[in-house]
């Protein structure tokens, strides 16, 4: 399934680094498969089974400026949650 909707398309001269940072925070594949598995399962107990690529986590963690404006919550195993500071 692709679900357009959420994605971010990269600028034509966006560098490796900084598109792999911003595709890392949106989350768009959890976002959608997420979403997907909990309406499955609620409408049709279907039981779909999805994992994350983290194709992207490369790029997480790689901008010091960022860590001082969010918070950091482990929510499973290597998998984390960032909640930017008010």
């Amino acid at each position: 399934m692709v679900d357009f909707a959420l994605c971010r398309f990269r600028g034509e001269k966006e560098s490796d680094a900084d598109w792999g940072k911003t595709k890392n925070t949106k989350d768009e594949e959890g976002a959608v498969g997420l979403r997907m598995k909990k309406l499955l399962k609620e409408k049709h107990q279907f039981d779909l089974y999805f994992k994350a690529s983290h194709r992207y986590e490369q790029w997480g963690d790689t901008d010091d400026s960022f860590k001082d404006r969010a918070f950091k919550r482990q929510v499973g195993p290597g998998e984390f949650v960032y909640t930017l500071r008010g």
